[in-house]
This record gives C-alpha cells, structure tokens and sequence, in this order.
C-alpha cells in the first residue's frame, strides 16, 4: 500500500508540474493558524480557528481571518459541516473586510495505518469581492482528496490535493485554482498538537496566472466535554441506608 501511496503523490506532483510552465507570477507565503477544537459525545464538533497569513516571500501580511465551525459525525464514514469566516485583506496603502459561509460533506475510511477521506464542500461569499479572482471567497464548488499515514502513536504525514470550482452562475464550474498540501503532524498529549506543512496553489485565470509556495504552521488544543462530564459522574458517593 505505501508503494500505491507514493504513486499517487508522485502522479498528482507530475500533474502541477505540467501546469507550471505556463505560469508567469510566484510568491512564498506563510500561514499560521491556532485550533481550539470542542467535542461533544464523538458527534459533535465545534472549533473557532484564528489564522494569519504573509505573502511577498514572508515579507508582508497579507490576511487576518478567523473560522468558526460546528461539524457533525453520525458514525466513522461520514461527516457533514458549516463554517462562517470573516477575514481582513490588508495591502499598502488599504484594507477590506470579507466574509463566507461554507457548508461540506465528507466520508472517511481507514485502513489499517492509513487514513482516506473526500471532502466535496460549497462556499459563498457574503460580498461582492469575486473581481481579483480569490477562490477563497468566490462562489466555489471546492472537491478535496486527503492521504494520511499513521507512523507510530504521535507522530502522522499526510497529502491533500483539492480542486476549485466556479460555481456562479454563467461559469458552468469553471477550474479555476488548484491546490496541494503535505504535512507532518505531531501529538503532544492527548489535548495538544501541532503540524507543519507546505502548500503549492496555482490561480489558473488570474491575469497573470500566480503560482504560490507556503509553509503552514499550526497549533490545536482539542477538549472532550462527554469525557469530562463521565469522569465527574464516577464513583458517586454512596447512599446511606
């Protein structure tokens, strides 16, 4: 399996390689983000996820953002979530507030250490902001394939590729960006971890067409409300008859 693993990364790096060539703009960026994740009963799940990102080789902030989420899990296979984020573009000499609403679809499956989920998710913005070709808050048909490997308890790597569809109206769904991401995740305890990670997107109508490198650097803090709640309601204290 990790033979079919490694053909399907290598297949999907030939893919953007092909595409990079007509490419004219590049950039470095980096996105940091921190994760405050809540579960309820295995099911339920509400995370509030602030993120900063810096573009100009690393040189300029370039976006402020925070996601709020609630995603709901009715067994191991499959998933369903809603997001609302609001972000602020800064450049030069201006700025501007943005926000979204994205609602998703997904089903997992694991296999022995290996961990496959597809994601098909819809996204609008709540602006008219679609001029500079932002797939991020454009009206957007997104479709994500993600590979994750376990290689011991605390330690796991994984690959995403997605797709950008534009799915306003007139469009016909549109490619428009596509986007690949690896990274390595550590478990520091049972409620931290962390992952760092490198991203190649390609905006494909933009004029000029851009091509973007990130690092991405992320924190999460994970607490279990039922676990907590069980462990509260052990050992009462016995009546007396």
């Amino acid at each position: 399996m990790k033979k079919w693993s490694f053909l399907i990364v290598f297949a999907l790096l030939l893919f953007m390689s092909k595409n990079v060539s007509a490419q004219v703009s590049k950039d470095a960026g980096l996105w940091a983000g921190y994760t405050f994740n809540l579960k309820y009963k295995k099911k339920w799940e509400f995370a509030v996820n602030p993120e900063i990102r810096f573009n100009n080789n690393l040189s300029q902030l370039s976006r402020v953002m925070a996601d709020i989420g609630l995603e709901y899990k009715p067994n191991k296979t499959f998933f369903a979530g809603i997001s609302y984020r609001t972000s602020t573009r800064v450049e030069d000499d201006w700025q501007d507030t943005r926000e979204r609403i994205q609602f998703g679809l997904g089903v997992k499956h694991e296999w022995r250490l290996f961990t496959f989920s597809f994601q098909p998710r819809y996204q609008a913005s709540l602006q008219q902001v679609s001029s500079d070709g932002d797939a991020d808050f454009e009206t957007t048909l997104r479709n994500k394939l993600t590979i994750k490997y376990d290689i011991n308890k605390k330690l796991n790597v994984s690959n995403s590729f997605e797709l950008f569809n534009n799915s306003t109206p007139g469009m016909e769904l549109r490619l428009e960006n596509w986007r690949w991401k690896g990274d390595i995740g550590y478990d520091i305890n049972k409620r931290n971890s962390m992952s760092v990670g490198y991203m190649i997107q390609k905006a494909i109508y933009k004029s000029p067409q851009e091509m973007d490198f990130v690092f991405l650097v992320s924190y999460k803090t994970e607490l279990n409300l039922s676990k907590k709640a069980k462990k509260e309601g052990e050992n009462p204290t016995p009546v007396e008859k």
